[in-house]
């Protein structure tokens, strides 16, 4: 293209000009390309495929009228090029003028251009113009064309038949263009999850939280995600989720075969996480324990389930034997209180003794 720059126009013969209209089109320059276009048509005025290439350019940058101007000057001489009548329908296509887009798809037919694209949008022309009946036979053939492999005949039928209370019909379209239209459940998920993994690397734990979730939604047998949505939920201070989140990641690791590597430095992470929280109890909470600071009985029916067997073992096992015998002291005549008979209280009460 670059080498035309400069070069008289009319010294061009019609190949070479056709050449560089293409060539600046898959180029993405569509000054030069009308450029082009329009000197092949001053020149070669009756050159169908060339006026009906020069007016999709038009139309797909929004020059509706001036494709439309185009392709009529050019239809005042020849009514039979297929090239011009096909974009001279979606012209009126686009702008909704469903009766000439309706007469212009009807002689595209008897040309026999019979195409999916066609016949689909003759079924809208009729569907738009009240037409029930054809709009339903024209569905009909878009969606046999189609193999029932694309959702938009199916949904426009859909419509159609409600507007005929053939509602069990209806149904069925509705039913075939939902499932065409789900997306790819493996690719939302590595979306989501990639989302997610960025916003956790960030600890921004509100935001990973519910892509964590999304995550999940598209693939429920994802076995270390729901690990990921226990810490989120433990940062945010939601224990009870995130205790289910880790008990689901649990059981799901346990069925697996061959956890791998990534499996495996997760749970040794948790017992970590959970040795961690035994040596913080016991460093910080029996000082106050012992000195009566904390009275053990309120420690004990807290409603966290972190806590649950983290202070049985902070109590009963890392104490020394001679401290269990102290704190047991305290426990007399408590183990049977009104919190029930088998109370966290009654267990390291029993324990002690």
């Amino acid at each position: 293209v670059s080498m035309m720059e400069g070069i008289a126009l009319d010294s061009l013969d019609h190949d070479t000009m056709c050449h560089l209209f293409r060539a600046c089109k898959e180029l993405g320059l569509r000054k030069r390309a009308a450029e082009f276009g329009e000197a092949v048509i001053d020149r070669w005025p009756m050159d169908g495929e060339m006026v009906a290439a020069l007016a999709r350019e038009y139309l797909s940058a929004g020059m509706d009228s001036k494709a439309e101007m185009l392709c009529n000057r050019y239809w005042m001489r020849d009514e039979t090029c297929i090239a011009v009548n096909d974009i001279m329908a979606d012209i009126y296509m686009v702008q909704r003028q469903w009766q000439l887009a309706k007469d212009s798809y009807l002689l595209l037919l008897q040309q026999g251009d019979s195409t999916y694209k066609n016949m689909l949008n003759l079924g809208v022309c009729y569907e738009w113009m009240g037409e029930a009946d054809k709009a339903r036979k024209a569905f009909d053939v878009a969606i046999a064309m189609s193999d029932s492999t694309a959702a938009i005949p199916l949904y426009h039928q859909g419509a159609v038949l409600n507007g005929q209370k053939d509602y069990d019909a209806s149904m069925v379209c509705f039913r075939k263009a939902l499932t065409l239209l789900q997306p790819d459940s493996a690719v939302m998920f590595s979306c989501y999850r990639g989302l997610a993994e960025g916003y956790y690397a960030h600890t921004d734990y509100r935001q990973a939280l519910p892509a964590f979730l999304q995550a999940q939604d598209y693939d429920p047998t994802s076995l270390t995600t729901p690990y990921y949505i226990g810490v989120c939920y433990e940062a945010l201070g939601e224990k009870a989720n995130a205790k289910a989140a880790y008990q689901h990641f649990l059981k799901q690791s346990a069925m697996e075969e061959d956890p791998g590597a990534d499996l495996k430095r997760m749970d040794q992470a948790r017992i970590e996480k959970e040795n961690s929280r035994t040596s913080s109890l016991r460093d910080t909470l029996l000082p106050r324990l012992m000195s009566g600071e904390i009275e053990v009985r309120s420690l004990l029916l807290l409603d966290d389930p972190f806590f649950e067997e983290r202070v049985f073992q902070v109590i009963i096992i890392l104490l020394p034997v001679d401290d269990v015998a102290l704190l047991s002291q305290s426990f007399k005549g408590t183990c049977h209180s009104t919190c029930g008979k088998h109370t966290r209280l009654d267990r390291v009460a029993s324990l002690a003794y």
